[in-house]
């Protein structure tokens, strides 16, 4: 009963703070722009770029957020159902913390985390919602033609890195070129894994509720330590993205966007996960490889010196180790497909409100 009341308070002095939130958000702008002094001078521009141009809506959209998953919280609290709802409930509060205008949000949120991961079931049965296990699927059966087409598609790939700086001359035919290149490359992987998308997908379509009950609480970790890790090599590097993502959200919009949420999901996916892992079947090997290989490369051909190089490839190589973890769980790329395309969506929605809508 107490620990009901506690959700029942908590959640609503979130809300209540969220709603100010938006009837502040002028005085919020201002306040964030002061503390951006303590930043590298390539981040306090991108902030400022996004409080000039869509400061508001940044900071309505959280705060709805915010709303909302409070009402979730309040919802399970009225019905009894905190502990049932504990994984729910600890996701809910990690996202509130992220979306916090507030730092009594954040406060809240926190306490949260720890009393409802702390809470001990009341008995034996209902402890939680019965979860379904997630479907078994066996490792790719791996013949010599598949590691011919692993290496086929990894030799086209890499390419690029020869003959793009040969033939891209002027901004039409960078844009031509590479919207050939990346249609081919997302053909080439489909038709390379044809049978395992096929098969993955409709487990996947299946099951669909079974990955997500037993996956977003390894995700809503995986985001903790990804901000954190993302935060040091700021400091570390003297700047917030790397020339790869800088020279991404140079493209225009239109072009951009499906390059990160077609495009990424499928030929990366394909590339660092199911090409490496017909290569590699011990799981902590190929975790190790895939992260390395997966950071390096967004990162190695681009930066103008090799200590940024390793600093800003840490942050891809945490996505890429997290999405190989992932991958060793489930054996279904359906599953890294979502969340490739999940993280990559949020970082273009960021990149849109920075650029102004």
């Amino acid at each position: 009963m107490k620990r009901k009341i506690y959700f029942l308070i908590s959640s609503v002095v979130q809300i209540i703070t969220s709603v100010y939130a938006i009837f502040s958000a002028d005085k919020l702008i201002s306040e964030m722009l002061k503390q951006t002094e303590i930043y590298p001078e390539m981040m306090q521009e991108r902030i400022d770029g996004l409080f000039q141009n869509s400061g508001h809506i940044f900071i309505i959209t959280l705060s709805i957020i915010a709303i909302l998953l409070n009402v979730l919280i309040i919802y399970w609290s009225c019905k009894d159902k905190l502990i049932q709802k504990k994984r729910k409930v600890i996701a809910c509060s990690v996202g509130t913390f992220f979306t916090a205008m507030y730092p009594i949000i954040e406060l809240t949120s926190l306490i949260n985390i720890i009393v409802i991961a702390t809470a001990k079931k009341v008995n034996k049965e209902g402890y939680r919602d019965k979860v379904e296990e997630l479907p078994v699927i066996e490792k790719e059966k791996v013949d010599k033609k598949k590691i011919v087409l692993a290496i086929i598609l990894l030799l086209v790939y890499f390419s690029q890195f020869l003959w793009s700086g040969l033939i891209v001359k002027t901004g039409i035919s960078k844009l031509l070129v590479g919207a050939i290149f990346y249609i081919f490359m997302i053909i080439l992987s489909l038709t390379i894994f044809r049978d395992l998308f096929r098969d993955n997908f409709r487990i996947f379509k299946q099951n669909i509720k079974a990955y997500f009950n037993n996956l977003i609480g390894k995700v809503g970790k995986f985001y903790v330590i990804y901000f954190l890790i993302a935060m040091v090599t700021v400091f570390l590097a003297k700047v917030d993205t790397s020339v790869n993502q800088s020279n991404v959200e140079a493209l225009p919009i239109w072009y951009s966007f499906p390059l990160a949420v077609i495009y990424a999901p499928i030929v990366e996916e394909s590339l660092f996960r199911g090409c490496i892992r017909r290569f590699i079947k011990n799981d902590k090997l190929f975790i190790v490889v895939s992260a390395i290989t997966f950071g390096l490369l967004h990162t190695l051909f681009t930066e103008l010196n090799i200590f940024n190089a390793i600093v800003l490839a840490i942050p891809y190589m945490t996505i890429g180790g997290f999405l190989a973890y992932l991958y060793t769980k489930t054996n279904n790329m359906f599953t890294n497909m979502s969340f490739h395309a999940f993280h990559n969506t949020m970082a273009m929605i960021i990149t849109i409100l920075i650029k102004g809508i």
